[in-house]
């Protein structure tokens, strides 16, 4: 309402056309120049005095600086905010605390892959055996579908251990590479 100029009397047309967007499909607006708009002035249209409307539209100007001016405070706190965050995060303390926490984080890690290694390989132990009593029967002329089945449900269940037990290396694992550069690359991200 406080920007629209009809209630002043003046009708603005052809301000804008209306374009298909081929990505949606969808009909959108599109402001066209102001050369090409057609303003006719309906003054029985008025309903608000053209002093009022002036003062109304400085004040609306006026407020629209004064936001951008306390956008621009917002981002000179920030940036103070932001640096004071740094400088704090980057005390000697807090990155010895830092490095700390990832030293137990990647022992912990390690101590995981430890034991899952350790199931693994006895896992891996019961199969082998699995499959060796299966080709001593097979040995002993007990060849049947099942036999066979067995056997090669046996086979894919070693190939799946043997494959976690060769897993390549972690992200953990990498972790641990950095840990002598682990301060600068603390400060190089903060």
């Amino acid at each position: 309402m406080l920007s629209n100029p009809v209630y002043i009397g003046r009708v603005i047309w052809n301000r804008r056309e209306w374009l298909m967007n081929p990505e949606t499909k969808r009909r959108v607006p599109r402001l066209r120049p102001e050369s090409d708009w057609i303003i006719t002035e309906q003054l029985d249209l008025r309903i608000i005095p053209q002093p009022l409307w002036d003062r109304v539209q400085q004040r609306r100007k006026s407020q629209s600086q004064q936001t951008q001016l306390g956008e621009d405070q917002n981002t000179y706190y920030e940036e103070r905010c932001l640096a004071a965050l740094r400088d704090e995060l980057l005390t000697p303390d807090a990155v010895e605390r830092i490095i700390q926490k990832v030293n137990r984080l990647l022992a912990g890690r390690q101590r995981e892959r430890q034991l899952e290694l350790e199931r693994l390989h006895r896992q891996l132990a019961t199969v082998e055996d699995e499959i060796a009593n299966i080709m001593k029967a097979i040995k002993a002329g007990i060849l049947t579908a099942s036999t066979k089945q067995a056997l090669e449900q046996a086979e894919a269940e070693r190939a799946k251990l043997l494959a976690g037990i060769a897993m390549p290396t972690t992200k953990a694992d990498k972790m641990a590479l950095l840990l002598p550069r682990i301060a600068e690359r603390y400060r190089t991200i903060v």
